[in-house]
């Protein structure tokens, strides 16, 4: 026992050192959780108001449903780019969603956020985890050979079966053999190991306070409360477990019950008893550098030879000395990473805690709420004046103190009561306020508009463009801080989460990628990198701008010819299966099919083929229509012929008369010539007689 009290005290020295160095900010986040829940203040005074400004309320609540619209949508925000193998960065998106939802994880985040805003940190504990789960199957005349045959296949995979309801019936077989038929439930336990995420309360995580972030530290420790049956199921022993008790040496519990003071279920929870098994003990696990020589580990008689030099170890501890397993081993063991990841809203460079919303808001709370009880009772003594009494002026002067509506006062004389002057309301004291809640806006970086709480938005009819442009612009500090957290804790969270699984997940799933189905075999991914993006359009309203400039791209795409060759239906999907990402609408597989979908296949396969019939037939029926019109040009040609030959045969036979015509002419001339050269010899004879 000695040699586990010397390491022992050397992890409590370890929480020591940071729970000393964060006393201030324990303070700090007691105070952070009255605020939010509207506790009073410590200034009240008997007789006058005690309202409480909600400042520190209002602006947590705004940022948390900022972030949850951000980031619990059905948008991935993050996702792996950039894998070696085809659908790898895919098939790691969507195994590390699986995760988250097995996880629950709008739960853990909403509670992370309240944290992170609240108290200033937001710690969460990644692991592989080691379960079972009982899978039952309701046998209806099985036979014995064919289930011996079936769990025979299963193999390691089954941890136990449990045969206790389940009945045997022999049946004749076939060539005079006896069959067992079985009926009735059958149980088998199969293992159930998953990635587990764990929220701490940021009061019960101690780390190194010399280092500004969490992996340069020397030493983690997570401080849990758990119930002694869930430590004997977990495997510790069950001896060594029955004599744990709680430790109160911290301030944890303080600050736990500054969060639980709106009920004071703190209280009352202590005030109850319960049976051992039920019982929480406090529970430690610390991840600690040593040397592998170090003689504190040389003392606890370890199952494994320590690897030299300085390593990263794990070690389980409460009540003053380090578990056991059933076996009797130590909880300890050599690990890669500690696996926890916290994310601070303002960090402060160099410094291990940074400040909150709850933090800068705190100061305009307290203010704001004394000057509005000074408002308060101004007009509750307006309403309700103050009195001077002369004594023994009134028979009965508890009248005057209860000062109840319509109660009559019984005076002895007439000026026995005197009206005294009420103070009027400073006229600056409403700007007063509105100065305070622009301050407050100003530290918490969130305005009212952004929150959705000023309606004079909409009262005055402005355009929604514009609404939006200034419920934009009110929220841009609020935006920045949640790609921070994407950037720092949710890639580094998921990246985790991959590397668990390549490590230690042996199984195989399938999941509907790219509009097919694949398999997801984690041991089987090779690239080691695990690079992420962060969504470029990150806040739905970012998303929903960016969808609008998709589809307008879409539609110049289309309208261009030119581009006809390089935005096909591959790309039309892609982009459209962008535009409903950025709307919120992960699964696209019932609005439209993916071009590798074997339906859409099939569907583009038949469509071809009616285009080609299509074309065909259209062939056909043009060389149809070219013959009638060939024939046709052919009937015409002949009857074009028929008439040129029948023209012909005029024209030779007009030329023919007009040649006989001619002829009969000339010889008719001739004759003529003929006859009147005969009268010119014969006038000439006549003459030469004379």
């Amino acid at each position: 026992m000695a040699a586990k009290d010397s390491l022992v005290r050397v992890l409590e020295t370890q929480v020591n050192e940071s729970e000393t160095s964060s006393y201030e900010v324990g303070e700090q986040r007691e105070r952070n959780h009255r605020y939010y829940s509207m506790e009073a203040l410590g200034n009240e005074q008997r007789g006058r108001s005690h309202y409480i400004s909600p400042d520190v309320l209002d602006a947590v609540e705004g940022k948390k449903a900022i972030f949850s619209e951000t980031f619990l949508s059905a948008r991935d925000v993050v996702k792996f780019t950039r894998c070696d193998g085809q659908y790898e960065a895919e098939a790691k998106t969507a195994y590390v969603n699986k995760v988250f939802k097995r996880n629950q994880y709008e739960r853990l985040f909403r509670d992370g956020w309240h944290d992170a805003f609240v108290a200033k940190r937001m710690v969460m504990l990644a692991e592989w985890f080691k379960d079972t789960k009982e899978q039952t199957a309701n046998l209806q005349g099985a036979p014995m050979p064919v289930l011996a045959q079936q769990l025979q296949q299963m193999g390691a995979q089954i941890q136990d079966v449990d045969w206790s309801g389940v009945q045997v019936e022999q049946v004749p077989g076939p060539n005079g053999t006896v069959v067992e038929m079985l009926s009735g439930p059958l149980t088998i336990t199969v293992p159930d190991e998953h990635v587990k995420y764990t929220l701490i309360q940021p009061e019960r995580y101690y780390r190194d306070p010399d280092a500004a972030y969490a992996d340069q530290g020397q030493w983690e420790t997570v401080e849990e409360d758990i119930p002694r049956g869930v430590l004997v199921d977990l495997g510790y022993d069950p001896e060594q477990v029955e004599g744990l008790s709680v430790d109160y040496r911290f301030r944890s519990d303080e600050e736990d019950a500054a969060r639980k003071r709106h009920d004071s279920s703190w209280t009352r929870r202590r005030q109850h008893n319960r049976i051992d098994e039920q019982e929480a003990v406090t529970f430690y696990r610390t991840w600690t550098w040593l040397m592998g020589d170090d003689e504190n580990l040389a003392k606890l008689e370890l199952d494994f030879e320590p690897p030299e030099g300085y390593s990263l170890y794990e070690i389980h501890w409460s009540h003053g000395e380090v578990m056991r397993w059933q076996d009797g081993t130590p909880a300890v063991k050599v690990v890669p990473e500690s696996g926890i990841f916290e994310w601070t809203e303002m960090k402060i460079s160099h410094a291990e805690n940074g400040t909150c919303t709850a933090d800068v808001v705190a100061q305009s709370q307290k203010t704001t709420s004394t000057l509005k009880r000074l408002i308060i009772d101004n007009q509750q003594i307006a309403n309700s004046s103050r009195m001077g009494a002369m004594i023994n002026g009134l028979k009965n002067p508890r009248d005057l103190i209860d000062n109840n509506i319509g109660a009559p006062l019984w005076m002895k004389r007439p000026d026995a009561l005197v009206p005294l002057p009420t103070p009027q309301l400073s006229p600056l004291t409403m700007e007063v306020l509105n100065i305070m809640k622009r301050d407050s806006e100003e530290r918490s970086g969130i305005s009212g508009l952004a929150k959705g709480m000023n309606t004079d938005a909409v009262k005055y009819q402005n355009a929604d463009n514009m609404i939006e442009r200034l419920t934009t612009a009110g929220q841009r500090r609020v935006t920045a801080a949640a790609r921070d957290f994407a950037n720092t804790f949710l890639i580094p969270l998921a990246q985790y989460t991959a590397h668990l699984a390549m490590r230690n997940d042996t199984g195989q799933d399938q999941m509907e990628i790219g509009g097919q189905m694949v398999p997801i075999i984690p041991s089987q991914w090779q690239d080691e990198t695990l690079a992420m993006d962060v969504a470029v359009a990150l806040t739905p309203d970012e998303g929903d701008r960016m969808a609008q400039q998709l589809l307008m791209m879409h539609s110049i795409m289309t309208q261009d010819q030119t581009m006809a060759m390089c935005y096909g239906v591959p790309q039309k999907h892609a982009l459209l299966d962008t535009v409903f990402e950025l709307m919120g609408v992960s699964d696209t597989s019932s609005l439209m099919l993916s071009p590798n979908d074997p339906q859409y296949q099939m569907q583009a396969q038949q469509q071809a083929q009616m285009s080609q019939q299509q074309m065909m037939q259209q062939q056909e029926k043009e060389a149809a229509m070219l013959g009638a019109q060939i024939q046709h040009l052919a009937a015409q040609t002949e009857n074009l012929g028929a008439d040129n030959q029948l023209k012909l045969a005029e024209f030779d036979w007009q030329r023919t008369n007009e040649m006989a015509d001619n002829l009969r002419a000339d010889e008719e001339l001739e004759h003529n010539m003929m006859i009147d050269q005969e009268k010119v010899e014969i006038d000439r004879a006549k003459a030469s007689s004379g």
